[in-house]
């Protein structure tokens, strides 16, 4: 394991506990020395995130990742996008149930932002949905159904995303030629900053997602699966499908993000790199399509 994963992994590690206290007990099983082995705890961590975040942050820890070079910087980058789509995309399912609900007004200037920006996923947009839709939620006086979303986003927790867009812009366009210390410098302090950002998101121990088949309108079961959101049995299921599915495919579910909207088709990431973006041959697409222009309705 690279040096740099252990200042990663036990702040992570660390907060989880304070929500999962069990998690403690992995703490004490050190080698004769007392070390702790980073990757058991790494382990945990990839295993207590939700999938989406859980995926990245494994790709991350792999031994492909572990010199400071442009490789690993690119995962870092990758690991906090889809750490602030997650998120983001749990508030949105939130804010477009409680409109479902208990339709509130809507700031003119939000409508607008939102129709142009949803439609297509970049971290820009990602870090303008968490900001304004936290703003949209407190001026309904509501308590976010997850709870911890409402003291973790603030200006300042915003202001940090923000300042992540220009470099990820510049690094993903290839816009900088940089040398290889330079390179070694923004790894060691991106890994940092997001070890800070997946400290916040502890949180997501208390939760865990479920998924269950589709029903097609002819009482098929395609092979697409809605995922949602659950804590126990207190707090009711956070639908998160269209925006997260999971795909069954002849050994196992595989899953997918929301990646772009565009002439009536919905697109999707994979959490593999093998995976298509269209789903557009599967049953059960027209669902997908349908409920994505439902939620873009909901906040006209």
């Amino acid at each position: 394991m690279s040096s740099l994963n252990d200042p990663l992994v036990h702040p992570v590690f660390k907060a989880m506990v304070q929500y999962r206290p069990q998690l403690a007990a992995l703490a004490e099983l050190g080698d004769d020395d007392g070390e702790i082995d980073v990757r058991l705890l790494g382990d945990q961590v990839i295993r207590n995130f939700p999938w989406p975040i859980g995926i990245e942050v494994r790709r991350l820890l792999g031994g492909a990742m572990r010199e400071p070079d442009r490789r690993r910087l690119d995962q870092i980058f990758r690991t906090f996008e889809r750490s602030v789509q997650f998120l983001a995309f749990i508030m949105l399912a939130q804010l477009w149930k409680a409109r479902k609900e208990d339709p509130f007004p809507l700031p003119a200037s939000f409508v607008n932002e939102f129709q142009r920006r949803v439609p297509m996923v970049s971290l820009g947009n990602l870090t303008w949905m968490v900001r304004q839709f936290a703003r949209v939620w407190k001026s309904t006086g509501k308590v976010w159904p997850v709870v911890e979303i409402g003291d973790l986003v603030t200006d300042r927790f915003c202001d940090a995303l923000d300042g992540w867009v220009p470099e990820r812009n510049e690094m993903g366009h290839y816009q900088v030629n940089l040398t290889a210390e330079e390179v070694q410098r923004r790894c060691v302090m991106a890994n940092d900053r997001l070890s800070n950002v997946l400290v916040a998101l502890a949180f997501l121990v208390r939760y865990k997602l479920i998924s269950s088949p589709l029903s097609g309108d002819d009482g098929s079961v395609p092979p697409i699966h809605t995922v949602a959101l659950v804590r126990g049995t207190k707090v009711d299921p956070i639908m998160l499908s269209p925006l997260i599915i999971e795909v069954r495919t002849s050994s196992a579910l595989q899953g997918s993000l929301f990646s772009k909207f565009r002439s009536g088709r919905i697109y999707f990431s994979g959490s593999e790199a093998t995976e298509r973006t269209d789903l557009g041959s599967l049953g059960g697409y027209p669902i997908l399509v349908s409920g994505f222009e439902e939620m873009l309705a909901a906040f006209r």
